[in-house]
C-alpha cells in the first residue's frame, strides 16, 4: 500500500512504470475489452459486448435497464456516434452519459476512451481523488475544484482539462491519456489516507 505521503513526484518514469504494473495485473481484463472495442460497431452483437462487457469488467455498475438504454442508444446512432468519437469531440461524453434515466458520466468515459484511447482520458471517483490530491498541491483550476459537480454535470470538457493541465504541470505531456490513466487509478486504488 501506498499513503498520499510516500506519493512519488509523478515523472514519465513513474508513470510508466505505474502503466507497466496496471497491464501485467490487469491483462486479461483489458484485452477482452480491446478486442470488443476493435470490432466494427455494425457488426452483430458488438454493441452488446461492448456495453456489457465495458460494464462486467471495469464495474460500472450499471442495471439492466440501463445497460438496454445505452445499448438502445447506441445502436439507435450507429457508425455516426463512433465517428463523432474519433474525430475528438467532448460533446459525446455528456451525449452518451445523458442518454439515461441515471448519469452514466463514468461508463460515458470508459466507452470513448477504449473507442480512441489517445483522445478521452477516463473518469472515475479513484482518478478523481487522485487528481484533488495533486490539485491541492499545484491548483489545476483557478477557484474550487469540484469533481462530484463535474460528474453530476457530465462536464467532460473541464474534466478534459483538469487532466491536461496535470500532464502540463508535471511535464508528462508524452505520457498517453491511457498511460496517466493507468496511473491514477492504480495510486488511488493502491491510496491509504492515515
Amino acid at each position: 500500500m501506498i499513503s498520499f505521503e510516500s506519493l512519488e513526484q509523478p515523472t514519465e518514469y513513474v508513470v510508466k512504470n505505474f502503466a507497466d504494473a496496471f497491464d501485467i495485473n490487469f491483462y486479461k481484463d483489458e484485452n477482452e475489452l480491446k478486442r470488443c472495442f476493435l470490432k466494427s460497431v455494425n457488426d452483430e452483437g458488438v454493441i452488446d459486448s461492448r456495453v456489457r462487457t465495458l460494464n462486467a469488467q471495469y464495474h460500472v455498475h450499471l442495471w439492466e435497464k440501463h445497460i438496454r438504454e445505452i445499448i438502445d442508444f447506441l445502436k439507435g446512432e450507429g457508425s455516426s456516434f463512433e465517428e463523432m468519437i474519433h474525430k475528438d469531440d467532448p460533446t459525446v461524453v455528456k451525449k452518451l452519459a445523458e442518454r439515461n434515466s441515471i448519469n452514466c458520466f463514468v461508463f460515458a468515459t470508459k466507452y470513448c476512451s477504449f473507442v480512441e484511447q489517445n483522445k478521452y482520458p477516463i473518469y472515475d471517483s479513484l482518478v478523481a481523488r487522485v487528481l484533488m490530491y495533486f490539485h491541492k498541491q499545484r491548483p489545476l483550476i483557478d477557484g474550487n475544484l469540484n469533481f462530484e459537480e463535474i460528474r453530476k454535470n457530465a462536464d467532460y470538457e473541464t474534466f478534459k482539462n483538469i487532466v491536461d493541465e496535470f500532464r502540463r504541470q508535471y511535464c508528462l505531456e508524452r505520457c498517453s491519456y491511457k498511460d496517466i490513466d493507468k496511473f491514477l487509478w492504480l495510486v488511488g486504488k493502491n491510496l491509504r489516507e492515515k
